[in-house]
């Protein structure tokens, strides 16, 4: 199972981060987006609950937007080209979302890293080393 079960775990991570750079992946694919989380608003429209966000990036004339349907994350990321005429990229993806991996950006990932390899660790006395048998 992955970080996520359902669309409320990912609104309430994102609404959690508001404001803050947040990273999503989809492991053992390439996508990678970067950008600061604006929360995720449920709106009502028709009788039926629509659950919108967006990530801010640096990037000029850059939109990733995030819709949570009921198993999947929906991503529709639009560039826009920065010459006047120059066209526009749309690519709209689709992340189920127990293979949603979403984590803050601005932590550095070497710190993360070995925080997660420092619990992995097994744990054991110091004196344990003392008492292991040589090999010759």
């Amino acid at each position: 199972m992955g970080q996520f079960a359902d669309r409320q775990g990912v609104a309430a991570w994102l609404n959690v981060h508001k404001g803050q750079q947040v990273r999503l992946t989809c492991p053992g694919t390439s996508l990678r987006l970067v950008g600061r989380s604006d929360g995720i608003e449920q709106v009502d429209a028709c009788s039926t609950d629509v659950y919108l966000g967006e990530l801010r990036t640096d990037l000029p004339g850059v939109q990733i937007a995030v819709t949570l349907h009921d198993e999947v994350l929906a991503v529709h990321l639009l560039a826009k080209g920065g010459q006047p005429g120059a066209g526009q990229v749309s690519l709209p993806l689709s992340v189920p979302y127990d293979q949603l991996r979403l984590e803050r950006a601005d932590v550095p990932e070497a710190a993360a890293a070995s925080e997660s390899a420092a619990k992995e660790e097994p744990e054991f006395s110091p004196y344990e080393l003392l008492h292991f048998p040589r090999s010759d």
